[in-house]
């Protein structure tokens, strides 16, 4: 009798030494056939497709920041009337569709990222700044041991043009003043430079974290930060301002029952 291999489940022979694939088995793995069945199974899956969605976008996104430079705007755009087009032309067939809409997913990912990052540009301090005049609004006021981190926003930097003047700008304070909250405009005297880029390969980014956040410069106060009276024009009702305020409240509240790290953990969770 001639020896055949022992068939498994899905329809490959199981590793037999000296078993040979007879014609009809080889002739079921054929890459047209394996398509169909592969189309079959995820046409059968339609209902849960939405649950890809996601991952397709994920999946663009990661590629758009693992890029070693910063790719063209035009170059999204361009592949996404590529891929949607390719969704159009793929009608009517199952597997063709099925793999457009999934490489249509990943670029349009892609773009959307792209875009994101484009739209947040914003005016980065060139390089460090002797103490100078800070002013700006507070938008958010956090706690920190021995302190308190400012973010300011509408900010004016003496001997600054305007053009070059960041969106935002983190300071460190030293003093921690319960007066300072989200909505108060305030000036103090600062040392600004860039946001740092990472210490070490595949360190943290701050830099990129910075930038997302249009923060354009972070230093520390050379003395307190000093309440001011709003430019003209610029008060006025913030709704971000407004849950700025409240969130502060909230773990002031906090700190003021839990002390030390308890405290820090249960307003970090909180707000």
């Amino acid at each position: 009798m001639t020896d055949r291999p022992t068939v498994v489940g899905g329809g490959f022979p199981s590793p037999r030494s000296g078993a040979a694939w007879d014609a009809a088995r080889f002739a079921s793995l054929r890459p047209a056939r394996i398509g169909r069945r592969f189309a079959e199974v995820v046409v059968a899956e339609r209902e849960r497709w939405s649950l890809w969605t996601p991952v397709g976008l994920g999946t663009g996104i990661a590629l758009y920041f693992a890029l070693p430079f910063e790719p063209s705007i035009w170059l999204g755009l361009s592949s996404t009337a590529l891929a949607l087009g390719a969704v159009a032309v793929a009608r009517g067939r199952p597997a063709w569709m099925i793999a457009a809409l999934a490489c249509a997913l990943v670029v349009v990912g892609f773009t959307v990222a792209g875009l994101r990052t484009h739209s947040l540009a914003a005016p980065i301090l060139a390089k460090p700044l002797r103490p100078a005049l800070v002013s700006g609004r507070v938008v958010e006021s956090a706690v920190r041991k021995g302190g308190r981190r400012l973010v300011l926003d509408r900010v004016r930097i003496a001997r600054v043009d305007a053009a070059a003047t960041p969106l935002r700008v983190r300071v460190s304070v030293r003093r921690a003043d319960s007066v300072l909250a989200p909505g108060d405009w305030v000036s103090v005297r600062a040392v600004l430079s860039p946001p740092p880029e990472p210490a070490a390969p595949g360190a943290f980014d701050f830099a990129r974290k910075a930038y997302f956040a249009r923060i354009g410069a972070v230093g520390f106060a050379l003395g307190p930060a000093r309440v001011m009276a709003a430019p003209a024009g610029a008060a006025g009702y913030d709704w971000r301002a407004a849950i700025g305020r409240l969130r502060h409240a909230v773990t002031a509240r906090l700190l003021a029952g839990l002390d030390g790290q308890a405290g820090a953990v249960a307003a970090a969770l909180l707000t």
